[in-house]
């Protein structure tokens, strides 16, 4: 079977909603962008809880999250704002590298 997924950007709902969005229209896998309504994944407000709420919501639609978005600017001229890219980034991956050894 081939697996059509779709980026969750593209839903601007909370993540029950966007999870049963996607599955009503058809699509069998995603890729994340952690930005929900109801959710807040600012840098400094990522955790472990919030990570397994997000794996166990696409879970229970039967949705597997394929891969994760981490679009930020990392040349960006400013060197204050390209450190905050650059850590936003590796907050993403420390705290999503964890939670996927932990499925």
């Amino acid at each position: 079977m081939i697996q059509v997924g779709i980026f969750t950007g593209y839903f601007p709902y909370t993540l029950e909603e966007t999870a049963q969005k996607i599955r009503e229209i058809g699509f069998n896998t995603v890729q994340l962008d952690v930005n929900f309504k109801d959710i807040d994944l600012a840098t400094d407000k990522i955790t472990s809880d919030k990570c397994k709420k997000i794996r166990d919501t696409f879970r229970c639609y039967n949705l597997p999250i394929s891969c994760i978005s981490g679009y930020t600017n990392l040349v960006h001229p400013t060197p204050e704002k390209r450190r905050a890219n650059l850590a936003h980034l590796k907050q993403l991956i420390v705290l999503l590298m964890n939670w996927v050894h932990r499925m």
